[in-house]
């Protein structure tokens, strides 16, 4: 069941994702609010199957880029993470690992990216406005064309 760039809408929205069309890239964006353990990078049984959904449209693109994007919240204590760039970072991993291996997805088409807080989509003034800049993006190019 694969699709071509044409099939996806310019712009479609539920609670958990956000899917935007411009002109030959596609963004996927997922909140992380019951994506990931809180304050941690393991994928919840609900995002897994999410990306099993994800995985099986996206097989057509030339490449994928998986970004993580945090608050500007400083990270609490973590033996893990030292900062909002290790858990972005490990997060956007953790979902190109879920994805990699998936039928017709190999690792050389992915890249994966952290940005902590340096690219929010709203106010980190606000519970709501950090609760949207934690996200991931996965972003399609070349959608369709081979």
């Amino acid at each position: 069941d694969h699709r071509d760039l044409h099939s996806f809408p310019t712009r479609r929205s539920s609670d958990l994702i956000e899917i935007e069309r411009e002109d030959d890239e596609i963004k996927i964006s997922i909140a992380s609010q019951g994506s990931f353990r809180s304050g941690g990078a393991e994928l919840t049984a609900q995002f897994q199957r999410l990306l099993g959904e994800i995985g099986g449209a996206i097989v057509d693109a030339g490449s994928i880029r998986v970004e993580g994007h945090s608050d500007n919240q400083p990270i609490a204590f973590s033996d893990a993470f030292r900062s909002n760039w290790d858990l972005s970072a490990a997060r956007a991993s953790a979902v190109a690992t879920a994805l990699i291996g998936m039928p017709g997805l190999d690792s050389e088409r992915f890249t994966i990216v952290g940005f902590a807080d340096s690219v929010p989509v709203a106010s980190n003034g606000t519970a709501e406005g950090r609760a949207q800049n934690r996200r991931i993006e996965i972003k399609l190019s070349q959608y369709g064309t081979e």
